[in-house]
């Protein structure tokens, strides 16, 4: 992992680069504990947050979906610590600004949620 790039309630997204031979960077979402000890249905949610993606993993206007595992280990450095047992998946690294722009707020009007309309766009 090289860097931390956003964090929510349910999770943290790190910059990393792929261990395969391409050493492409990606994005690596972790589900933080707290979230997947709230409940017996949060491995649930996790598992079918996975499979959407996979389903629309063709399109390219969607983040692409590499993989999901729940049997992930972290290295701390240099305590050379281990944490055991970790969820994530694995995403395409899209640079923030690339989006950012469509969703910045402007100050200047209320707040316009995108519509349906936009998100059929996007999704076709």
């Amino acid at each position: 992992m090289i860097t931390k790039i956003g964090q929510g309630r349910t999770s943290r997204v790190y910059l990393a680069k792929a261990l395969d031979s391409t050493r492409e960077k990606v994005a690596i979402k972790i589900f933080t504990i707290d979230f997947l000890k709230k409940s017996d249905h949060s491995d649930r949610g996790v598992a079918k947050e996975a499979a959407i993606l996979d389903l629309i993993k063709e399109n390219k206007m969607i983040t692409k979906f590499r993989g999901l595992g729940s049997n992930g280990i972290i290295e701390c450095i240099p305590s050379r610590e281990k944490i055991q047992d970790i969820t994530y998946l694995i995403l395409d690294y899209v640079p923030m600004n690339l989006y950012y722009g469509l969703l910045k707020p402007n100050h200047k009007k209320p707040p316009v949620a995108l519509g349906e309309k936009f998100g059929r766009f996007l999704l076709e």
